[in-house]
């Protein structure tokens, strides 16, 4: 039950009513992210391509992943995640929250199997890019941050360094004021242990 919420509620949902829509968003801490995935890879994004939505200006993007390696899990060599919210041109909508990808771009991501491929874990807490061998904005070393996943896992250890970049309910909530959007409700989601906080938001003209 506690998987099956949080696959529901990472996956963000949109109601549009003429021009208001009203989205949910759950923010998970990375190391809570990293203990209920099933499959964590290390990945780079090898291309992407479009799908129109019908009635929509946009739609979906499909990434394709060449996984370099199962640090969590098993999967085919090559995978593809999908990304809503995206322009014909490509450009990644709505990454207040949702990270975006670009082709080359290289990272450790954390998934669970969806229709027609793989869906993304814990959002911005759930992808770890790396640059120059190490995570970005951290001196965390590949190999290092692995074994910390491990760790986690394992229960040795219960958080990751305080270094670790991580989204929270407070980060989205200024991100969506900087654009003129307001946050109507933000709790502690309690089935789930307090562990997670879940902001639902009303966006139109």
């Amino acid at each position: 039950m506690k998987r099956f919420c949080l696959m529901i509620a990472v996956l963000i949902a949109g109601i549009t009513a003429s021009a208001v829509m009203a989205t949910s968003i759950l923010i998970q801490k990375p190391e809570d992210v990293v203990k209920q995935s099933p499959l964590i890879v290390e990945v780079m994004v090898k291309g992407i391509t479009f799908k129109p939505v019908s009635n929509l200006s946009t739609g979906e993007a499909f990434i394709k992943l060449t996984v370099m390696d199962r640090i969590v899990g098993d999967c085919p060599s090559q995978i593809l995640i999908r990304r809503g919210h995206v322009t014909p041109a490509l450009q990644f909508l709505q990454t207040e929250w949702d990270p975006s990808y670009i082709v080359g771009e290289h990272f450790i991501i954390c998934l669970f199997p969806a229709s027609k491929g793989y869906s993304t874990m814990g959002l911005y807490n759930g992808k770890f890019v790396i640059e120059q061998n190490v995570i970005k904005g951290t001196e965390i070393r590949i190999d290092e941050f692995k074994r910390l996943i491990r760790e986690i896992r394992d229960g040795q250890r219960n958080q990751f360094p305080s270094e670790l970049p991580r989204q929270t309910g407070f980060d989205v909530r200024q991100s969506l004021q900087k654009i003129g959007k307001q946050s109507q409700i933000m709790s502690a989601g309690s089935h789930l242990g307090g562990r997670v906080y879940y902001m639902e938001f009303y966006m139109g003209h």
